[in-house]
């Protein structure tokens, strides 16, 4: 694989070196750009799955969203076909938009594991173009084509994509260009428009990963600071709408965060909130294959900043110290320095305290996460000082910098008899075997074996007693049974308990019992002698009615926002409100 990348990469950069020299006036940066993109996707589409990484896990879990969705449940919860068919609580604590994502695509007709791998490829080619499009406006084109390459062949963005497969990121690193983009754009029109559209970019940033949003806020307050001081008219409004704007954006993703946060205490999540370092040596070299390869054999990751970008980074200080910026780029060269010190800490041990400071970060478990926001500063350093380069010099270095991540343009290894079919029929005891989202295992299971590994023949068995057990009805969300108890029964429902299924006997609520010695964190319940009606129910809290109602208000009033900015509502219709 890496010999078929090596040829037909270097063939690529021979037509693109030959289509530069020959349309000297005018090059289509964007397009070089897209078709950089498309270089290291080659092994993606490979059959079959990689062998490492949480591609196997997000296929498994958008399998069940999608079902859940299918029923005509729009905010799936329970990942009901998971952990031997007893379930849990998955999609309260994990992040939506890229099983949404994921679920439409596949509607088109692709199957799961071709529809995730076209999602990452389209995240890797947009992410490109949209920090192409954000240093454009602030650099020009030829910059904005400098940081697109920097931001696509970013070590720590191959390993996310080959390597780890965190979905959720990768749409992270796609949407957060943009949100700078639009930010920018607002900063100079103060429009309605622009105010709606970084009220619905963040509010995707949040749904795609939310740690890592909160990692970003740094990141966005610094730039808000910039485009503020430079600003040809500076609005003293400016960040009191920016304040509002991330708060819309919070009022829209209400609907997930609000539940899973109340519902928190329900989880082990605290047990797993402690945050790990990277070594500062894999900061800057990887032990593998001379420091080209970022994984070692056994999975191990060395998170790199990257060859490029530290070097780009040293000219960077060259140019700081020799005093080779305008105003307004020296402004801006501030603000990069401080923001990438900022991160760079964060990436070190000693910021220990911080973490444990806001115990939100401490949920994003590996401190090279921050490497996402690195990623965007190398990039935007790498565009404000190559492009003061002659271009034979940017060609040599783009070049380098993607050539020398070569090693890194797909997993190693990858399992090709894997299809829908054969993920179908094994999915439910996948969380057994380590494809799971810990961080949603409910309190009452045991602690030192949470995921069940067998199976059960049946939905519900009587444990003692004697009787009839006829089921009338099993969805995801209801479960319903007839019993006709001959003697006193101690019956269990195959099903993880969690504080929101409800059990009902006799259309009167019953209670349940989860803390029996033998099956800890299982439904069971006890019926005296007698006939019932037994519906297990998972039902929706007022904190979720709520949060859904102030989500969809939300929405209306930023749509209605676009609207009038669009002039689509004409004055006429507003003086129906007056």
């Amino acid at each position: 694989m890496v010999l078929i990348n090596f040829f037909s990469a270097l063939i690529f950069f021979l037509l693109i070196t030959v289509y530069i020299f020959w349309k000297r006036k005018k090059i289509n940066y964007l397009l070089i750009l897209l078709l950089c993109s498309l270089i290291p996707l080659w092994s993606i589409f490979r059959p079959g799955v990689y062998e490492s990484g949480d591609l196997t896990l997000h296929i498994v879990h958008a399998m069940s969203f999608y079902s859940s969705l299918t029923t005509g449940i729009l905010f799936p919860q329970w990942a009901a076909n998971l952990n031997a068919t007893y379930g849990y609580p998955a999609f309260i604590f994990s992040y939506p938009l890229p099983y949404y994502l994921i679920s439409l695509i596949h509607l088109g007709g692709l199957s799961f594991i071709l529809s995730i791998k076209v999602l990452i490829a389209l995240s890797f080619i947009i992410s490109g173009l949209t920090i192409y499009l954000w240093i454009k406006k602030e650099l020009g084109a030829k910059a904005g084509l400098i940081a697109g390459i920097f931001y696509l062949y970013a070590p720590y963005h191959l390993i996310d994509m080959n390597f780890r497969t965190d979905i959720g990121e990768l749409i992270m690193i796609t949407l957060l260009p943009l949100y700078f983009l639009f930010l920018k754009t607002y900063s100079q029109t103060y429009s309605k428009k622009h105010y709606c559209l970084i009220s619905f970019i963040f509010c995707l940033l949040i749904l795609s990963h939310i740690e890592l949003t909160f990692i970003t806020i740094p990141l966005i307050i610094l730039y808000s600071i910039y485009l503020w001081y430079t600003a040809k008219k500076r609005n003293k409004y400016f960040f009191i709408m920016l304040f509002l704007s991330i708060f819309s954006g919070l009022l829209l993703s209400l609907f997930y965060w609000l539940p899973a946060l109340n519902e928190i205490q329900n989880t082990n999540q605290t047990i797993y909130s402690s945050i790990v370092f990277p070594n500062i040596t894999s900061l800057f070299y990887s032990p593998w294959r001379w420091g080209f390869l970022y994984q070692g054999h056994y999975g191990e990751l060395s998170p790199l900043i990257g060859y490029a970008q530290i070097f780009t980074f040293v000219i960077f200080i060259i140019y700081c110290f020799k005093k080779r910026f305008t105003k307004n780029q020296k402004y801006l060269s501030y603000f990069l320095f401080v923001i990438f010190c900022i991160y760079f800490f964060m990436l070190l041990s000693i910021s220990y305290p911080v973490w444990k400071f806001f115990p939100m970060l401490s949920h994003l478990q590996f401190a090279y996460r921050v490497l996402l926001p690195v990623n965007i500063i190398t990039s935007f350093m790498a565009a404000l000082v190559l492009s003061k380069f002659k271009t034979q010099w940017i060609i040599i270095i783009c070049s380098l910098t993607i050539f020398i991540t070569i090693l890194n343009w797909g997993n190693r290894g990858m399992i090709s008899n894997v299809t829908d079919s054969s993920l179908t029929q094994t999915a439910s005891l996948t969380t057994s075997k380590g494809l799971n989202i810990y961080q949603a295992i409910p309190i009452w299971v045991d602690a030192k074996h949470p995921w069940i590994d067998k199976i059960p023949n049946q939905h519900i068995e009587i444990l003692s007693g004697k009787g009839v057990i006829k089921e009338l009805s099993y969805s995801i969300l209801k479960h319903e049974y007839i019993i006709n108890a001959n003697t006193q029964m101690t019956i269990k429902e195959n099903t993880v308990y969690y504080p929101r299924w409800r059990l009902w006997v006799n259309n009167k609520i019953y209670s349940i019992q989860y803390q029996t010695k033998k099956y800890p964190g299982i439904i069971t319940f006890i019926l005296p002698k007698g006939k019932y009606l037994v519906i297990l129910n998972f039902v929706t809290t007022p904190v979720q009615i709520f949060s859904r109602i102030i989500s969809l208000f939300t929405f209306v009033f930023l749509i209605f926002l676009l609207l009038i900015d669009s002039k689509l509502i004409n004055a006429k219709v507003l003086n129906i409100f007056r």
